[in-house]
């Protein structure tokens, strides 16, 4: 049993406080999140113009860089400053894949790109604050050759990470060409802005998506690693080395030479993302293989060590598909694997997952999710799409806090993204999504840091309030028990009233005149009837409500002992009619007084052939009690007041009083004198409304 110490507490306004406010803030919507994004801009631009936006002079304000097409076979690039063109370089054939890199170390920022033109590919370097003549430092580098498909661009630029590879103090530029059903070019390029040199990787059916830079035997040089796919484009008959009828685990070092032979990982219809994952003495290669195909192929995820020889593997099939995500920097080395759902585990060395958080739904760029440190606090902010690529979702480095930028565009699948840099203004993140262009700002929302102020707030009022209802609560209940205990003092009032000393004396003296007479069987019939009305008495002499038929039942008793008391002067009858529900409840009392004062004041004063009629009926709305008799009149009445201490009626009107104040019901009566033809009183009628 709950002790009334541990009720007092549960039920204090404090602990009542504390679990409301919980309850609440733990609903509040978004919760006060510590980022969040506001949409400060969109418009639309042409169909043949992709904005970016980079800091090219290193200034702190972005240049806004258009590729831009005046027919299908004359691309431009247009850099503008603050409104203002900065200058246009035109050439031929389409764009596909630019970068941004200071390449040469000088403080500018270069735009690095591919052009195609007939069956070749070119690469292009210019740096826009250089001289007009001066500014296209490479100009049409012939890459490789391709074939389009059906008049359909067939293949991919990937840039990769630019590093020194030679390490003379100038980086090399790193990007891949991944061809699809036309099948070459699948290499891997490093130009060298020094020497004007381009070296590739050897010629394979292998794919070369995503190529990602990382020094995987500490070497001090990095190497390649690549996503990839069996597509089946390639066949052994084509005579490519190592068609794409599986996927191959291929890493490239330094020299773009094989680290090791490729090895074969799925069938076709599968796919591979690779990463390295960091151990204490070195590093591993691991590879998530998922399997798209009808047949029953597990998806598994692998560990092979530097040298392609597999360690362990582990099964996943209930992921349906999975991203490998490294998060490298002078803090953190750590691999996790994305689920499309957007549950993230981490990854150890037995392949042991260890669940991080959820993202809810969500859907990777590209293979991989998009990294750009948006607030420039130092660390890359992680862009996925959210659920079918119709918004972005911006997490933290550690997946925390993931913000929704929502767009009216029903699709991000092919959204550019870069940041717009102005000194001293917070930077905005920009999308373009076909023609329309949104500028979002990303920022520390700054409720945050009020968070708890705000929920004490809330705390606070919801306390007032509680605690004013319980002041509220405990007034209206001290009312209400001032009310009862006066209520039950006129109860008993009204009791002590009806077993009142004189009519208690007269009947007993009655009784005793019939045993005196040997009429022991009237006597005992008088003596039952008091003794019946006597425990009624005392039983209900602390309730306020009776039911209708205790009342009336009551009422009859009282009347057949004062018609005995008085002599059988005069006769009762109590009509009672078949719609009448007698176990609704009334205050006690209610028809006894009506009926007391008709023998006490009417009936008393007569000789003889008195009456008293007591008739109940009901209608949808009320129930109705008519009490008449036959009596002097109230007129007359006056003339014996002596006889009367007049607080029957008094307490009655004051229980009524306060039964309306308790129940909300308001019983009414009204009392009528009766008359004859010659306008002679003969009686009182007294009829009572109850409502249903």
């Amino acid at each position: 049993m709950i002790s009334k110490k541990i009720i007092d507490v549960l039920s204090h306004p404090v602990t009542i406080s504390l679990i409301l406010g919980s309850i609440i803030i733990l609903f509040i919507p978004k919760k006060f999140p510590e980022f969040h994004a506001r949409l400060v801009g969109s418009s639309i631009t042409s169909k043949s113009k992709t904005i970016v936006y980079h800091d090219l002079d290193n200034d702190g304000n972005s240049e806004e860089i258009w590729f831009f097409y005046f027919n299908p076979d004359t691309p431009s690039i247009i850099v503008r400053e603050n409104g203002k063109i900065i200058d246009q370089w035109n050439y031929k054939g389409r764009f596909n894949g630019y970068a941004f890199y200071d390449v040469n170390k000088d403080g500018l920022c270069e735009i690095i790109f591919i052009t195609e033109y007939h069956d070749s590919t070119f690469l292009q370097i210019i740096s826009p604050f250089y001289k007009p003549n001066e500014s296209e430092i490479i100009k049409d580098y012939f890459v490789d050759t391709y074939k389009d498909y059906n008049n359909q661009k067939d293949h991919s630029i990937y840039f990769s990470k630019f590093s020194d590879r030679n390490h003379d103090g100038i980086s090399e530029i790193n990007f891949s060409i991944n061809a699809a059903m036309t099948k070459q070019p699948r290499r891997f390029y490093s130009f060298d802005p020094a020497k004007q040199l381009l070296k590739r990787s050897p010629n394979t059916g292998i794919t070369t998506v995503e190529p990602f830079a990382y020094d995987i035997n500490n070497n001090g040089f990095d190497e390649y690693m690549f996503n990839g796919g069996a597509y089946d484009n390639c066949k052994p008959e084509d005579s490519i080395p190592y068609p794409d009828t599986c996927c191959w685990l291929l890493v490239l070092d330094k020299d773009l030479n094989f680290l090791f032979t490729p090895v074969p990982v799925g069938r076709y219809k599968t796919k591979i993302i690779v990463r390295p994952l960091k151990i204490e003495n070195g590093n591993l290669l691991c590879v998530s293989k998922i399997h798209s195909g009808t047949e029953n192929i597990p998806n598994e995820l692998r560990l092979y060590d530097i040298d392609g020889k597999l360690i362990r593997k582990r099964i996943i099939d209930e992921f349906q598909d999975a991203t490998l995500i490294l998060q490298n920097s002078e803090k953190i080395n750590k691999l996790f694997i994305l689920t499309n759902e957007g549950k993230i585990y981490q990854i150890d060395e037995q392949l042991n997952l260890k669940y991080i958080t959820e993202l809810k739904k969500i859907v990777v760029l590209h293979p991989n999710p998009f990294l750009l440190d948006v607030d420039q606090d130092g660390n890359n902010e992680i862009i996925f799409r959210g659920p079918e690529a119709q918004s972005l979702i911006v997490a933290r480095s550690d997946f925390s806090n993931p913000v929704k930028l929502s767009t009216p565009n029903p699709s991000m699948k092919n959204a550019t993204i870069s940041l717009i840099m102005k000194k001293d203004n917070p930077p905005l993140l920009f999308l373009q999504a076909g023609q329309n262009t949104y500028t979002f700002q990303y920022e520390k929302n700054p409720l945050y840091s009020f968070q708890y102020a705000v929920y004490f707030g809330i705390y606070l009022l919801i306390f007032l309030l509680v605690f004013m209802l319980k002041k509220i609560q405990q007034a209206r209940a001290r009312r209400k028990y001032e009310t009862e205990k006066r209520i039950i003092e006129l109860q008993l009032t009204s009791a002590k009233n009806q077993m009142s000393p004189h009519f208690t004396l007269n009947l007993m003296q009655s009784i005793a005149t019939l045993f005196d007479k040997r009429d022991r069987k009237q006597a005992l019939n008088v003596l039952g009837k008091f003794t019946k009305m006597l425990r009624d008495t005392l039983i209900n002499s602390d309730q306020i409500l009776v039911t209708l038929g205790e009342e009336l039942e009551y009422v009859s008793n009282y009347l057949e002992l004062e018609k005995f008391r008085f002599g059988n002067k005069f006769d009762f009858k109590i009509n009672i009619s078949d719609q009448v529900d007698t176990e609704i409840r009334i205050p006690k009392t209610l028809i006894h007084t009506f009926v007391e004062n008709a023998v006490k004041h009417g009936i008393k004063h007569l000789d003889s052939d008195g009456r008293i009629e007591i008739k109940v009926s009901a209608d949808n709305k009320s129930y109705h009690i008519e009490i008449s008799d036959n009596g002097v009149g109230r007129k007359k009445t006056k003339e014996y007041a002596r006889f009367s201490t007049g607080k029957g009626l008094e307490i009655l009107n004051t229980i009524i009083a306060y039964h309306k104040k308790m129940n909300k019901t308001e019983i009414s009566y009204r009392v009528m004198d009766l008359y004859n033809a010659s306008n002679e009183p003969v009686g009182t009628k007294v009829i009572i409304d109850i409502p249903d």
